[in-house]
């Protein structure tokens, strides 16, 4: 199997998974990922935000306004005092 063939393999896996966690505040979700890499798991987050267009067809985006960057921020709040992200915010890297 050549290297194009593996990328699109991967991409469909990344398409098909589901997040371990969504945070949904007003119009603004975040998802959390676990990614496991042999004995390692590490987390990961992603944004979105949902709108309708023109023609009332919902759509989705990853460019936020100022109000919606303090929806992240209530969103990130959530996550961090309910532990839904894992790990020591003090660990040194």
């Amino acid at each position: 199997m050549d290297a194009g063939n593996n990328n699109i393999i991967l991409f469909k896996e990344q398409v098909m998974s589901k997040p371990v966690k969504t945070i949904r505040v007003c119009n603004v979700q975040m998802a959390i990922w676990e990614n496991k890499n042999g004995e390692f798991v590490t987390q990961s987050v992603t944004f979105s935000k949902s709108y309708q267009d023109k023609d009332k067809n919902w759509k989705n985006t990853s460019s936020f306004n100022y109000l919606e960057l303090h929806y992240i921020k209530m969103a990130i709040d959530e996550a961090l005092r309910d532990k839904y992200v894992k790990g020591d915010p003090d660990e040194k890297f």
